[in-house]
């Protein structure tokens, strides 16, 4: 079965000779506040009217939209409902 393996580098990480695999290639993620701008250019929708439906403060969405702070889980869940997306996706991640 280690002849299908003719890289050296990811056999020697998949016998665990190695700590980490060299062709792992992790895609930069944007920022929160960039998906969050994608987000609200997508469903045309204004900063002030995701706070009304969303409960959220002004001062809380301005701080996410120019990049002071990051928002809470609860936060997260709560836009993930409202945009009818998953965390991982105005995280980023997908």
């Amino acid at each position: 079965m280690l002849k299908l393996y003719k890289n050296l580098k990811a056999r020697d990480y998949l016998l665990g000779l190695k700590d980490t695999s060299d062709e792992v290639a992790f895609r930069q993620r944007p920022p929160f506040p960039e998906q969050l701008t994608f987000l609200l250019q997508h469903f045309k929708i204004t900063k002030y009217r995701l706070e009304k439906d969303t409960h959220l403060s002004e001062k809380t969405v301005n701080r996410w939209h120019n990049g002071k702070t990051q928002p809470s889980v609860e936060s997260l869940l709560r836009l993930a409902k409202y945009f009818q997306c998953s965390v991982d996706f105005l995280l980023g991640r997908v």
